[in-house]
Parts: C-alpha cells; sequence; structure tokens
C-alpha cells in the first residue's frame, strides 16, 4: 500500500513538472482590437503632447474615463498611465537606436519632462539609462 501511495506520488510530480498549467491567451474580439487601434493611433498623435491626460483621450475616443480604463486594463494588463508610459519608453528606444536625437530632445519628444523620471522609468524597462542604450 505503502509503495504504491510512493508510486502516485512520484508520477503527479513527474506530471506536474512537464505539464505546465498557463492560463489561456485573452481572446480579443475586432471590437477590442478597433479600440485598441484608436488609442493607439491617440497616443502616436499626442506623443509629445504633455498636456495629454487620459480624460482627453476617453473624450476623443468617444467613451468614459471609466471605460477607458476598464478596458485598457482588461485588455493590456496594465492601467492606462503604465500603458502609455511603456509605449512612450518604446517610441524612446526606437528614437534612440537611431542615434540621430541626444537624450534629452528624445525626452522632450515624448513628453517626458523629468529627466531624472525619464531615467528612472527606462532603466527599470530596459536595464540600461538611455546614454547606455544608445552605445
Amino acid at each position: 500500500m505503502r509503495l504504491e501511495k510512493q508510486q502516485l506520488e512520484t508520477e503527479s510530480n513527474l506530471y506536474a513538472q512537464q505539464n505546465r498549467f498557463e492560463p489561456k491567451q485573452p481572446q480579443v474580439n475586432s471590437r477590442d482590437e478597433e479600440f485598441m487601434q484608436k488609442v493607439m493611433h491617440e497616443i502616436e498623435q499626442n506623443m509629445d503632447n504633455d498636456s495629454y491626460s487620459i480624460d482627453t483621450m476617453a473624450s476623443t475616443i468617444g467613451v468614459s474615463r471609466t471605460l477607458l480604463l476598464k478596458k485598457i486594463k482588461g485588455l493590456t494588463g496594465q492601467t492606462p498611465v503604465e500603458f502609455i508610459r511603456n509605449i512612450k519608453l518604446q517610441r524612446a528606444a526606437q528614437l534612440l537606436t537611431t542615434r540621430q536625437m541626444s537624450v534629452k530632445e528624445v525626452m522632450y519628444m515624448v513628453s517626458m519632462n523629468d529627466a531624472k523620471y525619464f531615467r528612472e522609468c527606462f532603466r527599470k524597462k530596459y536595464g540600461k539609462t538611455p546614454s547606455e542604450y544608445m552605445l
């Protein structure tokens, strides 16, 4: 009896190690894709506008602030502020790799006007400062 129990535990452990249980990928329908395309368009159009806000985005897209927050969080797993910051940092990384602009110019192009904050966010995302990233 004891041997059977040990054998079952061993088989169970092997099964758990071999099969990784992961949640299904969220299903994105065409309405969600269209919504996120509008969000991305708004972010890209206002990349250098430091007065652009979540309220402005919601109004432009034609949804309430609450719905905007819930949809972006549900589709990306990030708050709108986090999502926008990540898009801006990705654009900054794209611009820095061209080596045609200074870090300061790039920082302003993505409307992150505080150098320390920009550097900290960039380092957190990419593991390097913007200057190191350019090298």
